[in-house]
């Protein structure tokens, strides 16, 4: 069965016409319905979810890390009605995701929270006050609410302290009459109050439980019990702790799949595996193909260990879970890697990619796909610190793009693929995605090594000395001004493009030990050379030493290169042959 409208075209009707797109709603069954709603832009989806004929089961149905991503994605403003659907466990998670920043509590950010709900209505600040943990509210209380004690003495006089509800400049006072509030955000006094009361109506005894909780022990004990709560709540949703979210990283296995798939996510008892780990799969890459060809349940079971995978990236590399473009930048990634592991498994095996990703848990291929990329990162780190840059990033400006790019990349404490040039900007950053980025980044190391050594090693030129020359006159020199430079510099008797002897000459006149009768440049001074034949000319190539004005030596430009004229670079004398630097035209 095919869906009767494209998601797009069902978030327009969801606008225009929200009982037309009600109607389409009510036909699918209340999966198809999610994975509708799900396919449709996070911006566009509140629409379509309050144009169903039963809001609140279609919300309830969608798994608690879709709809926060759906939530924030959309806007906090646009989403106060999804707020007033939410179960109570979805709301939780979206404070468990946002009101904590690493292992701190950040109690602005959840008393916000916590005012939008009473915006939503307060069915839904009752569901978070009923279930809410103690810890979480004790928190709240404390860091948000500030809640102290009012002090009394046996000379009260009869007629109270003189505090009331309406409060002064110290606060207001609680419901109980005990404790005086004193919010963080003044603006925000009506959901304290308000979450105060609930609580006191509710559960009069859990609600003096917190509150003295809140003013007998420490912010340390609070937050530390909070933070153990929240941790576990997480890992039932596939945020496991840190030490256990490296493992990721760790060298793949040649396990096959277990015949039980694992547990991903919270929604285990889901109808529908959560999808914001797909929404990073490259279109027609080979993670997409794989999935095409599984069938809906083994479909289901990939879709769950992705997100599984995508958050435990989110822990491992330290990525902000309050953040949606933490949830996509760690979803890119694992899709990314899986995607590699799945083209390495095929190349070995031969196997067609959905058997692979039938046959082998997505962990494991992400593992696969990441030991490609940090074996060749390792490479790249021996050949930097043990190759000619011996360590020296000033080194890598030998490089020109693409290949300083690429090692720039291979370089960075996570290996990362650069697009278009060596400057790591966010918008030109990314993990690898496929076999050919990877195998792209393996040759780029093998040309820079291989320039090393022709220049460094065989024509023994001085790197140092050049560098140095061309930074004092504001021109870093690379190695293609280098290579063009010697090409123009190859003597009449070498081979086309560099010299006979293997070392760049410096030309200066003086012979060298053993050597032939010498041909003379005609624009040196010297008499016309005589005509070589069977060897030919070069459109980047002259035979001879072109000199130029001050001793220099002319770069080549090779054909079809535009009228940009040639630079020239002066020549130093050295043992082992030439060092030159360029300067301006």
């Amino acid at each position: 069965m095919t869906d009767p409208l494209k998601p797009r075209d069902l978030a327009r009707l969801a606008r225009a016409a929200p009982g037309k797109a009600g109607d389409v709603l009510g036909r699918l069954p209340l999966e198809r319905q999610v994975d509708a709603v799900l396919a449709v832009p996070p911006a566009d989806r509140v629409s379509v979810l309050l144009a169903a004929p039963r809001p609140m089961r279609l919300v309830r149905s969608i798994p608690d890390g879709d709809l926060y991503l759906t939530i924030r994605e959309a806007g906090v403003a646009d989403a106060v009605p999804l707020l007033g659907l939410a179960s109570p466990a979805q709301l939780t998670h979206l404070l468990d995701l946002e009101s904590w920043r690493g292992d701190r509590f950040d109690a602005a950010r959840a008393g916000a929270w916590t005012a939008v709900l009473l915006e939503a209505g307060e069915s839904a600040l009752r569901r978070l006050a009923r279930n809410a943990d103690d810890a979480l509210l004790a928190l709240l209380f404390h860091r948000w609410a500030r809640a102290h004690a009012i002090e009394t003495d046996d000379q009260t006089p009869v007629h109270g302290s003189g505090e009331t509800e309406s409060g002064d400049d110290r606060g207001f006072v609680s419901p109980c009459g005990y404790y005086r509030f004193d919010p963080l955000d003044t603006r925000q006094a009506a959901a304290v109050r308000r979450l105060a009361e609930l609580l006191f109506l509710d559960d009069p005894e859990r609600y003096f439980r917190l509150l003295w909780a809140t003013v007998s022990e420490s912010e340390g004990e609070l937050e530390e019990d909070g933070l153990r709560w929240r941790a576990s709540r997480l890992e039932e949703h596939g945020y496991p702790p840190y030490d256990e979210a490296m493992q990721i990283y760790a060298p793949p296995l040649a396990t096959r799949r277990a015949p039980a798939p694992a547990v991903v996510d919270a929604g285990e008892t889901d109808a529908v595996a959560p999808r914001w780990g797909e929404r990073e799969v490259r279109a027609g890459g080979a993670l997409a193909r794989a999935l095409e060809g599984l069938t809906l349940e083994e479909a289901e079971t990939a879709r769950r260990e992705l997100v599984a995978t995508a958050a435990r990236i989110v822990v491992a590399d330290g990525l902000d879970a309050g953040d949606p473009a933490s949830h996509h930048a760690a979803a890119r990634k694992a899709a990314a890697l899986v995607q590699v592991g799945i083209e390495t498994r095929v190349r070995e095996q031969g196997l067609p990619e959905a058997e692979v990703l039938r046959g082998y848990p997505v962990v494991e291929l992400f593992r696969h796909g990441h030991e490609r990329v940090a074996g060749l990162a390792r490479r790249a780190r021996a050949w930097f610190t043990g190759g000619w840059p011996q360590g020296r990033e000033a080194r890598l400006e030998w490089l020109e793009p693409p290949l300083r790019a690429r090692l720039v990349g291979l370089l960075a404490d996570r290996p990362v693929h650069l697009d278009l040039d060596g400057d790591a900007t966010a918008s030109r950053v990314r993990d690898f995605e496929t076999m050919s980025e990877i195998e792209e980044a393996r040759a780029a190391l093998d040309v820079a090594g291989a320039l090393g050594e022709v220049f460094g090693e065989r024509l023994e030129i001085d790197l140092e000395r050049v560098a140095a020359a061309g930074a004092a006159l504001g021109h870093p020199v690379g190695f293609s001004t280098l290579l063009l430079t010697a090409c123009r510099a190859a003597p009449p008797g070498g081979r086309r493009g560099l010299p006979a002897h293997g070392r760049v000459p410096a030309h200066g006149g003086a012979r060298r030990p053993g050597a032939g009768p010498r041909r003379v440049d005609r624009r040196a001074g010297g008499p016309k050379p005589a005509r070589r034949t069977g060897v030919r000319r070069d459109a980047g190539v002259r035979q001879g030493v072109p000199r130029a004005a001050g001793g220099g030596v002319r770069l080549a430009r090779p054909r079809n290169s535009g009228r940009r004229p040639a630079r020239v670079l002066p020549v130093a004398r050295t043992e082992g042959g030439i060092a030159c630097r360029r300067i301006s035209d």
